[in-house]
């Protein structure tokens, strides 16, 4: 999950996955923002899932923000 951690949509978010800062207060660089670059991450917030067969930038999940949604996704 990337996200810019003070943005409205993030902090409405339910999350419960491993979180990465692109950006943080004011668009300054984030503590993540090399892997952000490096996964291609353009907006926020982005779900993407890594590893299996997932490309090596990640699938983004591009489905409603539902819990029921993103597990049929999983």
């Amino acid at each position: 999950d990337a996200q810019a951690q003070w943005a409205a949509s993030t902090k409405n978010a339910d999350v419960r996955w491993e979180q990465k800062e692109c950006f943080a207060q004011g668009w300054t660089p984030g503590k993540d923002l090399e892997e952000c670059t490096r996964s291609n991450i353009q907006g926020f917030p982005t779900l993407k899932i890594f590893g299996g067969t997932a490309p090596a930038q990640g699938e983004e999940f591009d489905g409603g923000r539902s819990v029921p949604n993103i597990l049929s996704w999983v």
